[in-house]
């Protein structure tokens, strides 16, 4: 007795449903990296190499605008103020002469971390004035010559950090004001590069009269930084 083998063939209905799978799967695949087609979710979606984009556009995926936020977030600023122990007090003299200041342990920035801007500043108690005449400062600052705060991070290269007008801290003869803090314009991160000691000098100081006092000085380093 022959045994008949008989084939069953896919109906028409069988291999429509193959093809619409198999473009399901398609449509499904990950795009080329940065493509702006817009025609299917895949192409709205994006590829995980996909550069990041911050600007709208009608062109670009997902991947890219949440790339552009991530980096956004992550490079955010921050703000970190460091003192100096406290100096009992410092002599501006009627002949010129480099004043050492307190200096100031910067430390705990991030490795990796972009300084941005780097502020120094001085302040003190109160201000005497020693002399039995009216006071001031003698002269205005002359760069990186003389009446200029400067400071310098380690064995780096000093650098002038604050500056003073002629005559200023004027005041009566042997008189006592509150303190101030100085502090100028200057953005001093090509010096406090990162972590490590900030030293501070007043360079050449000079008032007209011996002479000026301050009294509970402290130095202070401002860093500003995104990581």
């Amino acid at each position: 007795m022959a045994l008949e083998i008989f084939e069953q063939k896919p109906s028409t209905t069988e291999i429509d449903a193959v093809i619409d799978d198999e473009a399901i799967v398609a449509l499904h695949a990950v795009p080329t990296a940065d493509v702006s087609t817009n025609a299917n979710v895949r192409d709205v979606v994006g590829n995980k190499t996909d550069a990041a984009v911050a600007a709208v556009t009608t062109t670009k995926s997902l991947m890219a605008y949440i790339k552009a936020l991530v980096n956004s977030n992550a490079r955010q600023l921050n703000v970190v103020t460091f003192w100096s122990d406290p100096q009992l007090g410092l002599t501006v003299p009627s002949t010129p002469g480099t004043l050492t200041m307190p200096s100031v342990v910067v430390a705990g920035i991030p490795t990796g971390a972009t300084i941005t801007h780097v502020k120094c500043l001085v302040m003190c108690r109160v201000i005497d004035n020693l002399a039995a005449v009216a006071n001031k400062l003698n002269g205005a600052t002359v760069a990186a010559t003389s009446q200029v705060i400067q400071v310098k991070l380690a064995s780096g290269a000093w650098a002038d950090a604050i500056t003073f007008l002629d005559d200023q801290i004027s005041m009566a003869a042997l008189t006592r004001e509150g303190g101030t803090v100085f502090v100028s314009s200057n953005n001093m991160s090509a010096t406090v590069t990162g972590n490590g000691t900030v030293s501070f000098q007043w360079l050449l100081a000079a008032a007209d009269s011996a002479s000026i006092y301050l009294q509970g000085v402290h130095t202070i380093v401002q860093v500003t930084y995104s990581i």
